[in-house]
């Protein structure tokens, strides 16, 4: 039975269309249905949409890890298959914007989450997907209000000011890394920066570098441990 399955990087980017994103959901499904309820980690790039994630999550109820990417169709439909992955301690979502608006009801669906990602390509995502000055800690606030044992966080791209980052600081006690690259309403000058200093083992500012082609978060489409060479082969461990 399989409990790992990598679906990432089966189609270069800007080569996707409807009908080889059916193509790949249906092989996931496959997959899904092979685990036989003991998928544990699972990574999806482009393809996810709810329903796909609404059919893995009434089947993998052990679910641990899941990484999704660069996926427009997933949003609201989330939330009911978060009730489904009680055991979730790994969720990351990179160029995944429509899910902002339920971080909160996700953080209360998945308890035992310890590592958390949200990351856009900069802070004026927001901007364009309607988050404006008033909403500009919304995500901030719901991490730090839903995920109390998150130990390692990535925000990167994000619109948060102070006040959001200071609620996660007091809202994730546990936290030893943390990663705000692209956060450029943050300052960390003062008490704040002292904090982050004393509190937290491996930091990354909103200045630090993003070097597409090393860090996953940077592109969707691309990861160091994939060669250059395409292969169309899924990864799947069991």
């Amino acid at each position: 039975m399989w409990r790992f399955v990598d679906m990432r990087h089966l189609v270069r980017y800007g080569y996707f269309d409807d009908v080889c994103n059916k193509d790949l959901e249906t092989m996931c499904r496959q997959a899904v249905d092979m685990s036989q309820g003991q998928l544990t980690e699972l990574h999806i790039d482009h393809f996810a949409t709810d329903q796909l994630l609404h059919y893995i999550s009434e089947r993998s109820s052990k679910l641990q890890s899941l990484q999704i990417r660069g996926c427009d169709e997933v949003g609201y439909g989330f939330i009911e298959a978060a009730k489904n992955f009680p055991l979730l301690e790994e969720l990351h979502f990179v160029y995944v914007l429509c899910v902002r608006d339920y971080i909160e009801a996700i953080g209360q669906s998945c308890p035992k989450l310890k590592s958390f990602t949200l990351s856009s390509s900069d802070y004026r995502d927001g901007l364009l997907y309607g988050y404006g000055e008033c909403n500009n800690n919304f995500e901030a606030l719901a991490i730090a209000k839903t995920m109390p044992g998150l130990h390692h966080l990535r925000l990167v791209g994000n619109n948060m000011t102070n006040e959001g980052l200071q609620a996660i600081l007091d809202g994730c006690p546990n936290l030893e890394s943390l990663d705000i690259r692209r956060c450029y309403r943050v300052n960390l000058r003062g008490e704040i920066g002292d904090r982050i200093t004393e509190k937290i083992k491996d930091f990354k500012c909103p200045n630090d570098p993003v070097k597409c082609g090393s860090d996953w978060d940077a592109d969707p489409f691309y990861d160091e441990d994939y060669s250059d060479e395409f292969d169309d082969t899924p990864y799947i461990d069991y």
